[in-house]
């Protein structure tokens, strides 16, 4: 056991050595993550701010068609009783002039 120990001690050795090398890189790059990380965070919270302002003129779109709706309504009825109202001034008219010839 003791030979077979003495023989991967290189192998050991070499093993250590690469994991502290790679610790030391990522030590080296955790603030190109946090970095990228931070990056990351502010481009979603721009887009949730975007998607946000979208919706809210959206909903402002559709207000504004609403009252449009609601205006051209109240226009339609509007017209459709000064229709009426002239129709009915004018069958007032035919009869008082019926009643006049006779």
């Amino acid at each position: 056991p003791e030979a077979k120990r003495a023989a991967h001690a290189p192998a050991m050795v070499a093993l250590v050595e690469a994991k502290q090398r790679v610790h030391e890189r990522l030590i080296l790059l955790q603030p190109k993550f946090d970095e990228e990380r931070a990056m990351r965070a502010e481009y979603s919270a721009g887009a949730d701010a975007e998607d946000d302002m979208l919706k809210h003129v959206g909903a402002c779109i559709r207000e504004e068609q609403g009252a449009v709706e609601m205006e051209e309504a109240i226009l339609a009825e509007t017209e459709r009783q000064a229709s009426a109202s002239v129709e009915s001034r004018r069958l007032k008219s035919v009869r008082i002039e019926s009643a006049l010839a006779a």
